[in-house]
């Protein structure tokens, strides 16, 4: 969905801290496996990917889109990751 966006310097520090790859952040904001509207008026776009180990998490991404180009606030990654899926 997304192919432009802009990453705040707080989104950057948790890519390197979480060990997030940037084609991951790009995979997801390009083609979400969901995209949840939250109550601070930004977009959660989420994808669940798999780790080495075969243990699976979600990467969650929260984006405002008012933005121009769209900035990437944070990033989360959550292995108990029921909670937040809505259709998948």
């Amino acid at each position: 969905m997304l192919t432009r966006y802009r990453l705040s310097s707080h989104a950057a520090d948790k890519l390197i801290a979480l060990g997030i790859s940037v084609s991951q952040l790009e995979q997801t904001l390009m083609r979400p496996e969901e995209r949840i509207y939250s109550e601070s008026g930004k977009y959660f776009y989420q994808r669940l990917y798999e780790r080495p180990n075969g243990k699976k998490y979600l990467l969650r991404v929260l984006v405002d889109e008012a933005q121009e180009p769209p900035s990437v606030v944070t990033i989360y990654v959550a292995s108990r990751f029921q909670r937040y899926r809505r259709s998948i």
